[in-house]
């Protein structure tokens, strides 16, 4: 345990209480992969399918073998740096763009959301909050069209608290919409009262257009892991690397 992020997260869970006893009741926004979820079981079970498709396993046996045997990691972004961990080379391009295909298609889907797992501490921490009297909301880039059920499925399964309504899930409106102007027009159109407002993100391009967005915002950056669009936040940005605050 990174003695850093639990100090961190307690003075956080500190200001919260602090902020909610003043009359301000705080905002706290969460990600949701790679900041709340770790995807990488996902990514596992995807692979193992395509793995075991019949076309697979019939023209390339010895590429089927290995898919089954690759297990990502927390650390990973997308599977190409889990195939290469595992010296996978791929038998042709057109077996490449069939695996691509295969991913994009069920990771950005419902079915495969139930394999993601809370990082530990991830659910103490958001209901710990809560209790302390803070509003919680999620903000992804899951869209709706093909992740609402899904990423609604996986939230009460897991415990995580979410309205009847749904008010407190902000999903993608449009699948084509990119996450980070997504984001970005997310904090642009936030009502600028008194109230304060954390976020907590592992996607540094994200934080760096909110905060442009909305400069009274409070981000928080999880340092999990992410797809290096842009440079790890500055300094004065706190970071986290885990949950684990007890």
């Amino acid at each position: 345990m990174a003695p850093q992020s639990a100090s961190l997260l307690r003075g956080l869970l500190t200001e919260f209480g602090d902020a909610a006893q003043s009359g301000q009741r705080p905002i706290v926004i969460f990600d949701l992969d790679s900041t709340l979820y770790d995807v990488s079981p996902r990514i596992a079970k995807i692979l193992h399918s395509f793995a075991v498709l019949p076309e697979v396993k019939l023209h390339h046996p010895e590429a089927s073998k290995l898919l089954l045997q690759v297990t990502p990691q927390p650390t990973d972004y997308g599977i190409r740096r889990t195939l290469e961990r595992y010296g996978f080379t791929p038998p042709s391009e057109a077996f490449v763009q069939q695996l691509v295909d295969y991913w994009k298609k069920l990771f950005f889907g419902n079915d495969y959301l139930k394999h993601d797992r809370p990082y530990e501490g991830a659910l103490d921490f958001v209901l710990e909050a809560q209790k302390l009297g803070a509003e919680v909301l999620y903000l992804t880039g899951r869209d709706a069209p093909r992740m609402k059920q899904g990423t609604i499925s996986s939230l009460i399964e897991h415990g995580f608290p979410l309205k009847e309504n749904l008010e407190n899930l902000h999903l993608k409106p449009h699948t084509e919409t990119d996450d980070a102007e997504f984001k970005r027009q997310f904090f642009a159109a936030w009502p600028r009262d008194q109230r304060p407002v954390w976020f907590f993100e592992n996607e540094p391009i994200n934080i760096h257009l909110a905060l442009g967005a909305l400069p009274s915002l409070k981000p928080i950056f999880v340092n999990t892991v992410h797809s290096q669009r842009h440079p790890e936040p500055e300094d004065h940005v706190p970071q986290i690397t885990h949950f684990r605050w007890k």
